[in-house]
């Protein structure tokens, strides 16, 4: 099981991620994702 920073709190001034458990690879789980969940991430910063 990965865990993935759903959502972020500020603490002391900063944001700091809150984790939760991801989705479960094991395909007897109940949790069990068939398709992995990809995000497009976009890269704001020029190389």
């Amino acid at each position: 099981m990965d865990t993935v920073a759903k959502k972020r709190h500020k603490t002391f001034g900063i944001f700091v991620p809150v984790w939760d458990p991801g989705p479960c690879h094991n395909p007897d789980c109940s949790e069990y994702l068939k398709e992995p969940e990809h995000s497009e991430h976009t890269d704001s910063r020029k190389h």
